[in-house]
């Protein structure tokens, strides 16, 4: 349910905050509970996926206003494992073209 789904996303998260606190104590946001330890960006919550980190106040402060602004533009590639069948035609739009629900934390 959404409610474990939070949950688990919390306690990600708090593994990810010592995570940089321990690789990265000498970094001024990533030590910084208030600013969610300088974490801007996480691709997939849910699992593994990239994170995008301000290691400095200015740095956080910076690509937060852009992602605020919505001004980062955003391309994902997928590599796939196993046979895939080749396209009936070239693809000239998009794939999905909805906005995917986000919980801010």
């Amino acid at each position: 349910d959404e409610a474990s789904g939070f949950q688990k996303s919390l306690s990600r998260n708090a593994h990810v905050s010592l995570w940089l606190n321990e690789h990265y104590p000498t970094h001024e946001a990533t030590c910084d509970p208030n600013i969610f330890h300088g974490m801007c960006h996480r691709l997939d919550r849910f699992t593994s996926g990239p994170l995008l980190v301000g290691k400095t106040y200015d740095a956080y402060i910076h690509m937060r206003l852009q992602f605020d602004a919505k001004l980062v533009e955003k391309h994902y590639t997928a590599l796939v494992h196993g046979h895939v069948p080749p396209p009936s035609k070239d693809a000239t739009h998009h794939v999905c073209d909805k906005r995917i629900r986000t919980v801010k934390l």
